[in-house]
């Protein structure tokens, strides 16, 4: 073998050998991709799909088993009316044998509009809470497929850094948690469409006031300090997004929208930045009702005469039910849809 030939060999073996390393490492830094691999969970079983659950996180209360219902979640933390109207137009296509549409409710869910720019933002970062692209239509597909490689390099730099981090030794006192810091403890990947699974931790009771008050902050910081406010509910009653265009579509496929205010502790529940916006929702949630495709049950309370506060096993904070709370909960609401649907 020739000198010419043996360095033409080493360096196509050199660079093999970078090729292999790279892909390598790329597979140890990126995860399997969520989007994919929830879609597929999603087209196995889309046949047997009856319920689907959308809106915001609160949509964690439900539990499909508990409830009787075989469901499939694809909620947004964060989302919007438009989001859900978006979401139902793509998937109930996908659905044959849908019957019924779960929305959450959470004091101030009506009020609240997202600006283009924050929504494309964050369809970025939750992209795995949407089924196919080619679903949609207009702007949100082009949205959604162009911002792919932004999302890998994300995902790139996010999985590296976490790499990096647990390759590095840490001090015991970066270990501990603060008395009132939650744990994120998660279950099986995609269980009924929950990426991640159900929290199956819970807040200590005697920090549910001490959450209650930085979250109720935080929520109404996205809803109150506008002055937009009562234009989002407006909005939300009147134009295309709005919840009775929503239900004209339901009805046209002889589906039906569950409206539930999930279960809440009162410490976030009763705060007094909600009265306005509560007392608003619950008298259009009331004339929805009137709608023959349309069930709205109401049960922030109903674990309210449970002394949670010493012995906390519903919820996974102040405002989220965990596994426990979900499938206590689903169970009634599944008795109430039962009773909607002899009616």
């Amino acid at each position: 073998m020739s000198i010419l030939r043996f360095k033409l060999l080493l360096t196509w073996l050199l660079s093999l050998a970078l090729v292999l390393g790279t892909i390598q490492i790329l597979f140890w830094l990126l995860p399997v991709d969520s989007y994919y691999s929830k879609q597929r969970y999603f087209e196995l079983q889309a046949d047997k799909i009856e319920a689907l659950a959308l809106g915001v996180s609160h949509t964690r209360a439900i539990n499909f088993p508990s409830l009787g219902i075989p469901g499939f979640s694809y909620h947004d933390p964060g989302s919007d009316l438009q989001t859900v109207a978006e979401k139902y137009r793509a998937i109930a296509p996908l659905t044959p044998n849908l019957k019924y549409i779960l929305l959450a409710i959470n004091p101030g869910y009506l009020h609240f509009i997202q600006s283009d720019k924050k929504r494309a933002q964050k369809e970025v970062f939750v992209h795995a809470n949407y089924p196919k692209y080619s679903n949609f239509n207009g702007p949100l597909y082009w949205n959604l497929l162009f911002h792919y490689p932004k999302r890998m390099l994300w995902k790139l730099r996010k999985n590296f850094r976490k790499k990096i981090t647990l390759l590095i030794p840490h001090l015991e006192v970066s270990n501990r948690h603060l008395p009132c810091q939650l744990k994120k403890s998660r279950k099986i990947d995609h269980e009924d469409g929950f990426i991640g699974g159900y929290f199956d931790e819970y807040a200590d009771g005697k920090c549910l006031n001490e959450l209650a008050i930085a979250t109720v902050n935080i929520h109404a910081g996205l809803i109150l300090n506008t002055r937009i406010q009562q234009e989002n509910f407006k909005t939300n009653k009147q134009t295309m997004t709005a919840m009775t265009a929503m239900i004209q579509g339901l009805a046209t496929n002889q589906h039906k929208l569950i409206l539930f205010i999930p279960p809440f502790t009162a410490e976030y529940y009763d705060h007094r930045l909600w009265e306005e916006t509560k007392l608003e929702q619950q008298n259009y949630l009331q004339e929805l009702a009137l709608e023959p495709n349309v069930l709205f049950v109401d049960y922030h309370d109903l674990f309210y005469q449970r002394n949670y506060v010493e012995l906390n096993t519903l919820f996974y904070d102040d405002n989220h039910l965990g596994l426990n709370g979900a499938r206590e909960f689903s169970k009634i609401l599944g008795e109430a849809i039962k009773e909607f649907d002899t009616l």
